[in-house]
């Protein structure tokens, strides 16, 4: 575990994230569990070598599939707008996509200003309608600013 935090920590500036400092510190080094003539020990020693020589060219990949599809690392601003709309009990609006929608709800639950009396069902219950809602703006702000999608019938009708 403690060796995916610190490939987690090391590649999240190739996709444009902040890490936590000292988040691989969190996790306590592991030990191979099996014994070391036996195959899953050999197994294990094999898949961690090649996490190891696998990490950064998957996260150079996944930057470029992002920038390639025009998907931007998430906005601590534009979630903090959110939040603060969240904080008010009404969706966000003018978000660039999904991301800073949930991003948005996971901060506003464990945010202790959202909702303090409430137990943590009601409020969970509430950032769910809330970033529901959000999901429509943002859809209704995409169709009137870009136009609706047109549906391909079959047959050329």
């Amino acid at each position: 575990m403690q060796d995916r935090a610190k490939y987690l920590t090391s590649n999240a500036p190739t996709l444009g994230v902040a890490a936590r400092w000292g988040f691989d510190s969190l996790f306590a080094p592991q030990i191979n569990p099996f014994h070391p003539s036996s195959e899953g020990y050999f197994q294990l020693e094999l898949a961690d070598h090649a996490s190891a020589a696998l990490t950064t060219s998957i996260a150079n990949r996944v930057a470029t599939l992002f920038a390639d599809r025009q998907i931007h690392p998430p906005d601590d601003q534009e979630t903090a707008a959110i939040v603060a709309k969240f904080l008010e009990g009404v969706p966000g609006e003018h978000t660039a996509g999904l991301g800073p929608i949930l991003n948005a709800g996971w901060s506003s639950f464990k945010n202790d200003k959202f909702m303090p009396k409430s137990s943590n069902v009601e409020r969970l219950k509430t950032i769910n309608e809330l970033v529901l809602k959000s999901v429509e703006v943002f859809e209704i702000e995409r169709m009137t600013t870009r136009g609706f999608k047109k549906k391909h019938l079959k047959g050329g009708h």
